[in-house]
């Protein structure tokens, strides 16, 4: 891992995060003019989106990307009807998308909700038989997570105990995971290739309480922090805007793990397939 910072927040981060890319707006309303239902998502193959990713790297440069998100296949997945999607990645901003190994996420909606499959929780390098082995550590409290829901106010994703030692670095960590979604009960107006959609804001909290023992310290270092992402979603097309708010890391460990910036995607075209 590059730094012990970026490892902590990427151990609880979502991909969902990373999961699920997320932009503006629509396109050609006469090209591509999807029938408004309560479902949050796409359901046809072949349909995608792009994403314009912006966030700060450790000089606080402003760091730009692009996502081009692809319905591939939609096939039956731990009861649900999925949505399978891959990811694939303009890093260069050179027009040219490279395949992202192991962003292949599962997606699923119903009237007024959208899950994403839990295998996409823990991000690379935190899954089965990773450097860091967390897929027997967390308990989810479903085999999909729940982004959305216009019918309730909150929900749990997440309750785990963490014990894990940070590859190359010697430091144990161990403390308490939790996660939760929250309907915001907000709406946003989101304008996407010149066409006005309606979002819906959706939150989810990824909050570590724990302590760190570090080897020329006689005792451990309390840490914690809370990752907050808010999806703001349109009926029939999916997330349009993600916002990540900065992590602020708590504790004595605050004076040595620096705090990592926040992130936004934002959709800057999409296709919904008939």
């Amino acid at each position: 891992m590059k730094k012990l910072n970026l490892t902590l927040i990427a151990l609880v981060s979502f991909s969902v995060i990373l999961s699920s890319c997320n932009d503006n707006k629509a396109t050609n309303p006469d090209d591509n003019n999807p029938t408004v239902s309560g479902n949050y998502f796409a359901t046809t193959q072949g349909s995608y989106w792009v994403y314009e990713n912006e966030t700060e790297d450790e000089t606080q440069s402003t760091v730009i990307t692009k996502d081009s998100v692809s319905l591939e296949s939609v096939e039956q997945k731990d009861g649900k009807e999925a949505y399978n999607c891959k990811t694939y990645t303009d890093s260069d901003n050179n027009g040219s998308y490279e395949t992202n190994s192991g962003t292949e996420t599962f997606y699923a909606t119903a009237e007024g909700k959208l899950y994403i499959h839990k295998d996409a929780f823990l991000p690379d390098g935190f899954g089965n038989g990773s450097p860091i082995d967390l897929s027997g550590q967390i308990e989810f409290k479903d085999d999909w997570v729940k982004i959305a829901d216009d019918s309730d106010d909150d929900w749990d994703i997440v309750e785990s105990k963490i014990s894990l030692t940070l590859p190359g670095l010697g430091f144990d960590v161990e403390g308490d995971l939790d996660s939760e979604g929250e309907n915001t009960k907000k709406t946003k107006e989101v304008t996407v290739n010149g066409q006005k959609l309606m979002t819906y804001g959706y939150k989810v909290d990824i909050n570590f309480t724990g302590n760190i023992s570090i080897p020329m310290s006689p005792l451990p270092v309390p840490i914690g922090f809370t990752s907050s992402t808010t999806y703001w979603v349109a009926k029939g097309i999916g997330p349009v805007l993600i916002e990540t708010s900065p992590v602020e890391i708590d504790g004595i460990a605050g004076g040595f793990i620096p705090s990592q910036p926040g992130s936004t995607s934002t959709l800057k075209t999409y296709f919904i397939a008939k």
